[in-house]
């Protein structure tokens, strides 16, 4: 009952930055005592990594916000202060080591955004035939899915172009970026993928969840990129950057784990996913990735970028675990 509590509030607190940060603390610090202290005499002086196989609604939980007794409320000690964490799907999963063998690119990266939609418009039950595209906006809509602009999404794509040689990296935004552009690419060429749009988390129904790509001018697609689509591309991917909404969020199904979009990418054949757990405010997410590209490329490694990029975060105005904790790598670190 104590855990159910301190778990539904710190998950509660995570999500909504007009909490003073504060005030999380004591269920932070309530978790770490009942998750990870168990095992901290266990681990060796030197361990610096941690891998998380989550279980049930412990996939929505990001362990590296969690805070360590004793520290106080002005300069908490998170997890990921002391540990890099990344997380895999299943102990099955992981790969032994020495089995991992190096990929050839002949891209360095995708960069897919999109930062205009238009405003669907509302169905009203006229006899005017309707598009595919128009039947899943309303039906997105009335499940909550609101589609706003994203104005930064511009500046992340201009800030991945410059850290790359000309030629090195392929490029599309807004009108540009559509799903028949998407899925006619060779996905396998591109070390990096990162896709900069909005995202719909369905847990009803999760073969429904979709990134919302640019719209078509000619309704050769419904401009949504369904898990149900998804299944049928294949990518050899290091790292796939899901810079939107609830990337990493999905339907929880007792003994198949969470079904949401990183596991629909490692199906695809990517390595690792680095994708978001609650939705995040387009500015502190462009600055997010700035600090998380600033690692990756001067060579750390995946698990020590998205450490090193929450680090800088709390030294922003953006210091709330809201604005950082979300986002959560999958895969190889």
């Amino acid at each position: 009952m104590i855990f159910d509590d301190s778990l539904t509030g710190y998950l509660s607190f995570l999500e909504d930055p007009s909490i003073p940060a504060a005030k999380g603390l004591p269920a932070a610090q309530r978790l770490y005592q009942i998750l990870l202290a168990p095992v901290e005499p266990f681990l060796p002086a030197r361990v610096n990594r941690l891998i998380v196989v989550p279980d049930g609604i412990l996939f929505r939980l990001p362990f590296e916000s969690l805070v360590l007794p004793g520290t106080k409320a002005g300069t908490p000690e998170y997890v990921h202060d002391r540990f890099a964490v990344s997380y895999a799907p299943s102990a099955s999963s992981l790969d032994p080591v020495g089995t991992q063998q190096e990929d050839r690119y002949s891209k360095d990266a995708l960069a897919f955004g999109v930062s205009n939609y238009p405003k669907p418009p509302r169905l009203d039950g006229g006899s005017a035939p309707l598009s595919p595209a128009a039947v899943l906006d309303d039906i997105y809509e009335r499940q909550g899915f609101a589609v706003e602009s994203l104005p930064h999404v511009k500046g992340e794509l201009a800030d991945l172009k410059k850290r790359l040689a000309p030629g090195r990296i392929d490029a599309y935004q807004d009108r540009g970026a559509t799903e028949t552009v998407l899925k006619a690419l060779d996905l396998k060429a591109y070390r990096l993928i990162h896709l900069a749009c909005h995202a719909f988390s369905d847990d009803s129904y999760p073969l429904r969840s979709a990134l919302l790509m640019s719209p078509e001018v000619d309704d050769r697609e419904d401009g949504y990129l369904q898990v149900s689509e998804m299944y049928d591309l294949r990518t050899n991917a290091d790292l796939v950057v899901l810079s939107a909404c609830q990337t990493g969020r999905g339907a929880i199904i007792m003994n198949e784990g969470n079904l949401g979009l990183p596991r629909v990418f490692f199906y695809m054949g990517a390595k690792s996913v680095l994708s978001t757990l609650w939705p995040v405010h387009d500015d502190s997410c462009a600055l997010f990735m700035k600090f998380f590209y600033d690692a990756y490329f001067r060579g750390d490694g995946k698990a020590e970028a998205l450490r090193a990029a929450k680090k800088a975060m709390r030294g922003t105005k953006f210091a709330h675990p809201y604005f950082w904790a979300s986002f959560t790598l999958t895969g190889r670190f």
